[in-house]
């Protein structure tokens, strides 16, 4: 029998605010608890709440993505670009994990869709 639970509901994303950094932080320190190597950090190092919401705050060089089913946030990406001023131009995407009851449905695809669409609109982004 399938362990993974089908998704009855479809998935929405959307950028994520600063109001959601409970959810946020959940998420991500179950990533870094499952597999630390991949994100470059370990869950010890993670800032606090209050750290965490300032980062999660819209900027120019950076935005996280976030994937719901109905509330419940199962997946996270961030779109940064990159800071030195000849590599303006340029953007990448960074941390994305999806919950394990919830992968091989499309959330992972649904994510990196959306925040490639937004590199694309993203004035001066090239790459």
């Amino acid at each position: 029998m399938d362990d993974n639970p089908v998704i009855e509901t479809s998935i929405s994303t959307r950028v994520l605010t600063p109001a959601d950094v409970e959810a946020y932080r959940s998420v991500r320190l179950r990533a870094l608890h499952e597999r630390p190597p991949a994100f470059g950090s370990l869950p010890e190092t993670e800032p606090d709440l209050a750290e965490t919401a300032v980062r999660l705050a819209e900027s120019m060089d950076r935005c996280f993505f976030g994937a719901f089913q109905v509330k419940r946030l199962i997946g996270i990406i961030r779109l940064s670009r990159y800071e030195a001023i000849n590599e303006k131009h340029r953007a990448y995407l960074a941390g994305l994990y999806v919950l394990p009851e919830f992968r091989k449905r499309g959330c992972g695809r649904v994510l990196v869709s959306q925040a490639l669409h937004r590199a694309t609109m993203t004035a001066g982004v090239r790459r």
